[in-house]
């Protein structure tokens, strides 16, 4: 991803003056002059010229052809090939590091929408929970109030639930003797 394209421009790198430059004083950049990258403050990028130091916008600079990076301050002096080795890397990190950071951005987006639906998740099973103790309950209540009326159960009579002193299997087998359809299928 070219710096230029991302405007991003990384303190050292090379740029060259798209435009003609002049401030409000008259003192003017003619296009084709090269200049370093100091810093970049919102949209204004600080570029240091053989004139001086100016503060431009991004369209009036363009990033020199083979990515250059000198160090601020050093002017247009040349570069040992270590540091010319170690600038370029410098530039290749910072533009990883645009890359990672929107990589993260997408990822944190992700987690968000995974967060959503994990929580929506735990709702529907919070509901389903509140369906199966209200069936739960439901069921316990037929099953007391079968058994209690009927004649023919050895319960007959009886006022505690017979679902909570043995776990249902007294009631499903009375339920299951006396009416198949009503009684809970068990294993």
């Amino acid at each position: 991803m070219p710096a230029e394209k991302s405007h991003r421009y990384p303190p050292g790198l090379r740029v060259i003056a798209a435009t003609d430059i002049t401030d409000k004083n008259g003192n003017e950049v003619k296009a084709g002059a090269t200049g370093v990258v100091i810093s970049e403050v919102g949209g204004m990028i600080e570029v240091e010229f053989k004139n001086g130091t100016w503060g431009v916008y991004a369209q009036e600079i363009k990033v020199s052809d083979d990515q250059q990076i000198a160090p601020p301050t050093s002017g247009l002096r040349a570069m040992t090939e270590a540091e010319k080795e170690l600038q370029i890397t410098m530039l290749r990190v910072s533009q990883s590091t645009d890359y990672l950071r929107q990589h993260a951005i997408d990822f944190y987006s992700a987690c968000l929408i995974a967060e959503e639906l994990l929580e929506d998740t735990e709702n529907e099973r919070d509901d389903l929970e509140r369906q199966l103790q209200e069936a739960y309950e439901a069921l316990r209540f037929y099953a007391d109030h079968h058994i209690y009326v009927s004649r023919d159960t050895p319960f007959y009579g009886r006022s505690g639930s017979v679902i909570e002193e043995d776990g249902g299997k007294r009631a499903r087998a009375a339920l299951s003797a006396q009416r198949k359809r009503y009684a809970p299928r068990s294993a």
